[in-house]
C-alpha cells in the first residue's frame, strides 16, 4: 500500500556498518519472515558524510 517494509512492521532495525563505510549514498536491504512464513524484503537508503548535514531533508540524491 505504498509503504515499507520498515513503516509497516512495528519491530526496531538495527544494521551493523562498517567503520570503513566510504562516504556516499548506500542501500540496506531488509529481509524479514511474517507470521505466516512468507519472506519479505525491502531497502533502506542511507547517506554517510563527513560532516553532519543540513537539518532539513534533501531530494538531490535521489533525482534523476
Amino acid at each position: 500500500q505504498g509503504r515499507s517494509l520498515a513503516d509497516r512492521n512495528v519491530h526496531l532495525w538495527k544494521a551493523r556498518l562498517p567503520l570503513d563505510l566510504a562516504e556516499g549514498v548506500h542501500v540496506i536491504e531488509v529481509e524479514s519472515i511474517d507470521g505466516n512464513g512468507r519472506r519479505l524484503v525491502d531497502q533502506l537508503v542511507l547517506e554517510v558524510r563527513s560532516r553532519r548535514p543540513p537539518r532539513f531533508w534533501r531530494t538531490e540524491p535521489w533525482e534523476n
